[in-house]
């Protein structure tokens, strides 16, 4: 199964307002040293790449890619001139980014990837390029000021440029928020089965953090293969290069120790003492649920308790409401049935009783003591399939409220027996 178009990430809202930023800094003017972690793919890379030089009113953009075979022993310098076929008089036999930023016809933007494939020796040359440009744009004429280079780096590379007001160093930090995410995955399950998408928006969504490919992996192998979260989610940090070993030399565990106020804190990218565990893509962040480990970084390290953790907190945001909204429905039945008196049928487990408009509402214990009660009768209701229906939502919320989270088994059960109380009242 490929969900294609359907997992269109790169066109949410946030990820447009991210890239416009970026675009913003390339206007301002700017060079761009752009970091990506490694869970975002290449192609990835490049369409948002794309999308960022779309909010440049240039015509005159660059691309070149530096091919690591023809790069070795070739100054940066050289290598872009050779791109754009420049003829050897323009150079006046020298060639360094200040000719290059100088010359009338340079390019406005000039996007370069493929640095991070160089060896260390070649990226130090590029890196020595980078910091030559940036020393020429400071104190040029606002025409030259204004020709720009755009660095996309997809994992790791042996440098990072210091930032001034020349050039930024930016992230990939945070453009997708879990309600995009949710969004992506109810376009992708818009003619899949129910019980799929309720297990997947209250689960999947919340294991993929800020991960749409991730989410993407989930639905293909746990739908198609149905296969369980937890294989999925350890072989898809296999794929991304990850070791037990070498996620918690990284931090990977200390990650998931933090306070919830430095979970939540936005600093636009992320802490300095993770930043080598987000280069790897093990850290992710939403505006919902702040910094977190990726969950299949969790997985390989055998953290099963913070998984468990994060289903709970996706099973009790979607299954809490229902649950109550069930329950109040049930004592608005109660009453059209016997009038507000049905709350004397039983007086054991009251608990908080609640008075409305509709009359009173009740937790599930006194429910339960109330449907058993002889005479509650409702004509034509199997009072057995009723109380055990009852029971089984309570079983439910109560675990919930013990930060148990549901098997799969269990939720759908659930949402089952929702559908049969409906039919039964």
């Amino acid at each position: 199964m490929n969900y294609g178009s359907d997992f269109a990430w790169w066109r949410m809202p946030g990820v447009e307002k991210w890239c416009r930023n970026i675009a913003d800094d390339l206007l301002a003017p700017r060079s761009v040293f752009l970091l990506f972690p490694r869970y975002c793919p290449p192609e990835a890379v490049q369409r948002l790449s794309e999308a960022i030089c779309d909010q440049i009113p240039y015509t005159n953009i660059h691309e070149y890619w530096i091919n690591p075979a023809n790069a070795k022993g070739r100054s940066p310098a050289t290598l872009l001139a050779d791109s754009l076929r420049w003829p050897s008089r323009k150079t006046n036999g020298r060639l360094g980014p200040r000719e290059l930023i100088y010359s009338d016809d340079w390019p406005s933007l000039t996007v370069i990837t493929g640095l991070e494939g160089l060896p260390p020796e070649e990226q130090a040359l590029w890196g020595r390029f980078i910091s030559g440009w940036n020393d020429a744009a400071h104190g040029a004429p606002s025409d030259v000021a204004r020709r720009v280079l755009l660095f996309p780096i997809h994992g790791e590379s042996a440098f990072t440029p210091p930032a001034d007001v020349r050039l930024a160093v930016r992230r990939f930090w945070n453009p997708l928020s879990q309600l995009e995410l949710t969004y992506l995955l109810r376009t992708a399950l818009r003619e899949s089965s129910e019980a799929n998408w309720h297990w997947a928006e209250a689960v999947w969504t919340e294991l993929s953090g800020g991960d749409p490919q991730l989410l993407e992996r989930l639905l293909t192998q746990c739908i198609a293969c149905e296969r369980d979260e937890w294989g999925v989610l350890t072989e898809y940090g296999r794929d991304l290069g990850w070791n037990p070993s070498q996620l918690e030399k990284l931090g990977a565990v200390k990650a998931t120790r933090l306070s919830y106020p430095s979970r939540m804190r936005n600093l636009g990218a992320p802490p300095k003492e993770f930043e080598a565990l987000w280069r790897a893509g093990a850290i992710v962040y939403t505006p919902e649920r702040g910094m977190e480990l990726h969950a299949a970084a969790a997985a390989l390290v055998g953290l099963r308790q913070e998984l468990d953790q994060r289903i709970w907190r996706g099973q009790a945001r979607f299954l809490f409401p229902v649950i109550d909204a069930v329950r109040f429905d049930l004592c608005r039945s109660l009453t059209r049935l016997f009038g507000e008196q049905w709350i004397h049928f039983a007086d054991q487990d009251r608990g908080d009783l609640q008075s409305t408009p509709d009359g009173p509402i009740t937790q599930f214990g006194h429910l339960l003591c109330v449907i058993r009660a002889p005479q509650a009768y409702f004509p034509g209701v199997d009072k057995n399939a009723l109380e055990a229906s009852v029971d089984i939502l309570r079983k439910a919320r109560n675990q919930l409220a013990h930060y148990v989270p549901l098997t799969r088994a269990v939720f759908e059960e659930l949402l089952s027996t929702i559908q049969r109380l409906d039919n039964l009242l």
